[in-house]
């Protein structure tokens, strides 16, 4: 298989893993802000409010086959581009600066249009 057919699979499974996760979170009380938001240091998947609390969230999606479990993949560097990324959110929609700021990962161990079920760690790192 090619590069390009592999990242076309992973794209579109990201994506499925994206929308499962948005309504998941939505189910679970959480309110949407954005999705995909884009600046100079990467892409925050969805921005969600919990009550008080400006939630950051990083959707992660692996096959069922994966040796580690997709919430355990966001490493330092995607923690520290995700806090900067932040960063640059909250200086573009200063309506949020009064709330506190949490960064949750969402994963997904299997194609989340079958039924897998997420697993959600809130609080996942901090800035």
């Amino acid at each position: 298989m090619g590069s390009r057919r592999r990242n076309d699979q992973r794209s579109a499974l990201g994506r499925a893993a994206e929308r499962r996760a948005l309504l998941w979170l939505k189910a679970e009380g959480l309110t949407f802000v954005a999705q995909n938001a884009r600046c100079r240091y990467g892409e925050i998947d969805l921005v969600m409010r919990d009550g008080r609390t400006l939630v950051f969230v990083e959707v992660r999606c692996r096959n069922g086959h994966a040796r580690s479990r997709a919430v355990h993949t966001v490493r330092a560097d995607k923690q520290a581009k995700l806090i900067r990324s932040a960063s640059v959110f909250l200086a573009r929609h200063r309506r949020y600066s009064g709330l506190a700021v949490r960064f949750d990962v969402v994963g997904y161990d299997g194609d989340p249009d079958t039924g897998v079920r997420p697993e959600w760690i809130r609080d996942a790192f901090r800035a």
